[in-house]
């Protein structure tokens, strides 16, 4: 899968992503409310660059078009009719917009490909997931086992705007 926005290239992950995709990874603060982190450079490297199977999730780099380096990732999950999403932006990327782009975009190949809704679920305590989830037009649904927020998007009412 390849997706291209007007700052971003979404693709599958290469070796040479993977030290900068461990730096903030691995970045036990700025990760606090992710999973997926304190891995070893081969336990990334399995997981982002082996056989892909969007029932177990795939991951996907976000990169930058204009400098070719990697700002972040997304991840989907396919389950049935829906499309589990997450995002990660690289700290010095955040706050400029590029996960609501990525994401929009993302959400749309989801759309375009017949999957009727979009989750996310997120920590309470991520203000800036949580406002990202909302700006998206995803709605609350309930909190999980694991004490996070799960939220909706119908994706077939909202495939024009995303």
């Amino acid at each position: 899968m390849e997706i291209v926005t007007s700052r971003c290239l979404i693709r599958p992950f290469f070796e040479s992503d993977i030290s900068d995709f461990m730096a903030y990874r691995n970045d036990m603060d700025w990760m606090r409310f992710q999973g997926f982190k304190g891995l070893t450079r081969e336990e990334y490297r399995e997981a982002l660059i082996s056989e892909t199977d969007e029932t177990r999730g795939v991951q996907l780099a976000v990169i930058h078009r204009e400098t070719d380096r990697l700002i972040g990732d997304l991840y989907y999950r396919v389950d049935g009719d829906t499309c589990w999403i997450g995002y990660t932006i690289t700290p010095d990327s955040a706050q400029q917009g590029y996960a609501a782009e990525a994401t929009q975009a993302l959400l749309q190949r989801c759309a375009c490909r017949g999957f009727h809704r979009a989750l996310a679920d997120v920590s309470p305590g991520n203000a800036a997931s949580l406002a990202l989830l909302h700006k998206l037009g995803f709605r609350y649904v309930e909190r999980t086992a694991d004490d996070d927020l799960l939220f909706a998007l119908p994706l077939i009412e909202s495939s024009e705007r995303v």
